[in-house]
C-alpha cells in the first residue's frame, strides 16, 4: 500500500512513528523534507464527499495532507517509489486516491517514469476508490480508470 496523501496528524506531539521520520507540531517532517508550506492549508476536516474541492485538499481525520499541485511533492514522492522500485518492488496500491486530482496522480506517475527509466505502463500502478455514487462526480470510480487500474472499495459488497 502507498499512502501518497494523507501524513500525520499535526495535533499529535513531536516524535517518529514506525518509519522513523521526524516530525513537530507545526507539520514539519524534517527528514523528507517536508513543510508546512508543502501541506494543504484547509484546516477543516472532510465533511463529507459532495464537494471534491473539500474531499481533496482537507484533511483526513486530522491528517494533513501533501499539495500534491506543487512539482516539489510530486518529485519527492516519485523519488521514493522509484527507491523502492530499485530495490525491487513490482508496482504500487494507491490507498484512498479520490483524495488526490487525478491531473495530480499523472503528474507523479509520469515523474517516476521519468526518473526511473521505465515506460509508465510497465510499472503496476492500482488505485482504491471507494466509488460512492452520493460523492461529487470528480471523485467517482470512472474518472481515474483512465489514470490506471482501479480497485472498487466497494466491489465486495456487490459480490
Amino acid at each position: 500500500d502507498s499512502v501518497i496523501n494523507h501524513t500525520t496528524g499535526v495535533d499529535h506531539c513531536d516524535g517518529s512513528r514506525a518509519s522513523a521520520s521526524g516530525y513537530n507540531g507545526d507539520g514539519n517532517f524534517h527528514s523528507i523534507p517536508y513543510t508546512e508550506e508543502n501541506l494543504q492549508d484547509c484546516s477543516k476536516d472532510i465533511c463529507g464527499y459532495s464537494n471534491s474541492d473539500k474531499a481533496q485538499d482537507c484533511p483526513l481525520n486530522s491528517l494533513k495532507d501533501l499539495d500534491n499541485r506543487q512539482d516539489y511533492a510530486q518529485g519527492k514522492l516519485s523519488e521514493y517509489m522509484n527507491r523502492l522500485l530499485d530495490l525491487g518492488v513490482y508496482g504500487f496500491r494507491v490507498y484512498a486516491v479520490e483524495h488526490i486530482p487525478t491531473a495530480d496522480v499523472d503528474a507523479i506517475t509520469a515523474k517516476l517514469a521519468e526518473e526511473s527509466g521505465r515506460n509508465a505502463d510497465d510499472i503496476f500502478f492500482e488505485q482504491e476508490v471507494i466509488g460512492n455514487a452520493a460523492y461529487s462526480a470528480a471523485i467517482q470510480l470512472s474518472n481515474f480508470v483512465a489514470s490506471d487500474k482501479v480497485s472498487e472499495f466497494n466491489f465486495t459488497n456487490h459480490l
